[in-house]
């Protein structure tokens, strides 16, 4: 295979639950080979519901709350960055649209893709469009240069193709429009000291795995040029650390902790702000 980063051939790194991970020599993108045909499975209503062998949430809508400081954040980063007087947003996995709830109530018109049926049907149900599916069923001639930002929090790793999904998404974006996207840094001095260990190598919800440079190459390639990047901290309930921890290690005792946390009122909104260094959040202009 090729890097679809910088055309270079892919060698062979290991493999994980299955899944052949693929590394580029010249820069360091990595992806998974053998990518199922059908994803959708691995986002039903238990990937937002703590079902342990899907490595997503404990619960969704709690564990995005913790985080109302850093989306405002970031909104607010957005409305200072943006060239548009206009404010239409676009939310790749927009799950059951927390993020657009907060966009909303700051005045943005938003709209959301999500592959999840469960997912979609309950932010459908907050009033918002949403289209039931990946990137690639965005129709670009419905959506011409519509929108004035593009999120893709903790996405872009998903996605079995990114490089064509970002030229896609550059056709709805305006001219001067932003794209923001937040993912794990494979290049971080965290990634680096774990190695084939890192906790954000979990295929075949992750599917690539990039750095900060051969993210801003991808960017570019499709039509964006970067213009901010910062490492970004989170906030995580305790639960859902515990969770991290059981997919990252497979040690039955965190599942039995997880059990009892879930039962705990108190334990269960315990909140923990962490920052490894290894969540990439970037933003790049359409040229």
């Amino acid at each position: 295979m090729i890097c679809p980063n910088c055309g270079n051939a892919l060698n062979y790194y290991f493999t994980k639950n299955g899944f052949r991970i693929l590394r580029c020599g010249h820069c360091f993108l990595m992806l998974v080979e053998n990518v199922p045909d059908d994803l959708s499975p691995y986002y039903s209503e238990g990937y937002f519901k703590g079902q342990a062998d899907l490595d997503g949430y404990v619960d969704y809508e709690s564990d995005k709350k913790v985080n109302d400081v850093v989306f405002k954040k970031h909104l607010e980063l957005i409305k200072k960055l943006s060239a548009s007087g206009s404010k239409r947003l676009l939310e790749i996995g927009c799950a059951t649209g927390y993020f657009m709830e907060l966009a909303r109530h700051e005045g943005w018109e938003a709209t959301g893709v999500e592959i999840s049926d469960y997912a979609a049907r309950a932010s459908r149900s907050k009033g918002f469009t949403v289209i039931n599916g990946v990137i690639q069923d965005i129709d670009a001639l419905a959506y011409p240069e519509a929108f004035d930002a593009v999120v893709l929090f903790d996405v872009i790793e998903h996605v079995r193709d990114p490089e064509t999904d970002l030229k896609h998404l550059c056709r709805v974006v305006k001219s001067g429009g932003l794209i923001i996207i937040s993912t794990p840094d494979a290049g971080s001095l965290w990634a680096k000291l774990w190695g084939r260990r890192w906790h954000a190598i979990v295929p075949p919800q992750h599917l690539y795995y990039f750095n900060e440079k051969n993210l801003s190459e991808l960017l570019n390639q499709a039509g964006f040029t970067k213009i901010y990047a910062e490492h970004s901290g989170k906030y995580f309930r305790l639960p859902y650390i515990v969770r991290m921890l059981y997919s990252w290690t497979g040690w039955q005792i965190w599942a039995k902790i997880l059990s009892i946390l879930k039962r705990n009122v108190f334990l269960s909104k315990v909140t923990i702000s962490i920052n490894l260094g290894d969540t990439l959040f970037i933003i790049a202009r359409k040229n």
